[in-house]
């Protein structure tokens, strides 16, 4: 699970800095990218606002995820141990 998690941050680590980066300084974040080519100031300052947005919404759907997983089995903890346990082998 560890390799999972840190893939995961990885990702939204580097949609959220280059989509921070790209609105704020295109050109120097560009040149970071070891881009050559002039893209003006608009379409990169678009296409910050999207990979941050992506990340910001990936953090969320990841929260949600695990939220909704840790209710669940914390629910289900509660119920089985208030429940009496059938032993279905001895009769």
């Amino acid at each position: 699970m560890r390799r999972t998690r840190l893939s995961l941050f990885y990702l939204s680590s580097y949609l959220l800095l280059i989509g921070l980066g790209l609105p704020f300084a295109p050109h120097a974040t560009l040149t970071i990218l070891q881009s050559n080519g002039d893209y003006g100031d608009i379409f990169p300052r678009i296409a910050g606002m999207l990979m941050s947005g992506i990340s910001f919404a990936l953090f969320l759907v990841l929260l949600g995820v695990v939220g909704l997983g840790f209710a669940l089995t914390l629910t289900a903890y509660f119920l089985d141990r208030g429940s009496p346990v059938a032993d279905s082998g001895a009769q």
